[in-house]
């Protein structure tokens, strides 16, 4: 297993977050002070408004991939664990239970992981349980209208702790010593027949 580049995937993930953030706040500044103006110019602030908004989004889904790319690789580096890594990814797309799926993908992970810290023995930090369950929730959370913005503003800082840990996970099970399967012991030599 390969080392990880932080820099790379939280770059990635909390800078496009923060862009895709920025990019909207601006697009809505742009329509109100549209609507105040209504008339021509108005129609340029909605041409502004469209095109931020599609920027802001196209941000945002590069760093969705990227996070969907890293979350596979975490689970990847505990295999066997509760679910592979393809299914923790793929599972996330399926509507509605992917509400349910986040659970099993980013909290399920954190025990996962640890479970395998102990069992091994690494010398390495804890995943954050009680982080990555109050992320997931703030993922239903940002739904609500109104509170959801919020919920999503602080998410983004969660999902970085989270992702952080992650591939100091990784990374930690990477540069482990790896331990060799010990040989079965063969079995005690059986008497022969006595005559």
């Amino acid at each position: 297993m390969q080392k990880v580049s932080k820099g790379f995937y939280l770059g990635s993930i909390v800078g496009a977050f923060g862009i895709s953030i920025v990019l909207s706040l601006i697009a809505t500044v742009i329509t109100m002070a549209g609507a105040q103006q209504r008339g021509s110019s108005g129609q340029g602030a909605a041409a502004g408004f469209s095109g931020l908004n599609a920027l802001a989004l196209l941000v945002a889904l590069y760093g969705g991939i990227v996070g969907l790319v890293l979350l596979y690789k975490m689970w990847s580096a505990i295999q066997p664990a509760s679910t592979t890594p393809g299914k923790a990814v793929g599972f996330l797309f399926i509507p509605f239970f992917n509400f349910y799926w986040a659970f099993r993908a980013y909290w399920g992970w954190a025990k996962d992981y640890n479970a395998l810290r102990t069992s091994r023995n690494l010398q390495a930090p804890a995943a954050p349980e009680g982080l990555a369950l109050t992320m997931c929730i703030l993922i239903l959370c940002s739904m609500i209208p109104c509170l959801g913005f919020l919920c999503a503003l602080v998410n983004i800082v969660l999902i970085a702790i989270f992702f952080s840990k992650g591939i100091d996970g990784i990374n930690a099970i990477a540069s482990a010593p790896v331990v060799a399967a010990a040989a079965p012991a063969e079995p005690p030599p059986t008497a022969g027949p006595q005559v």
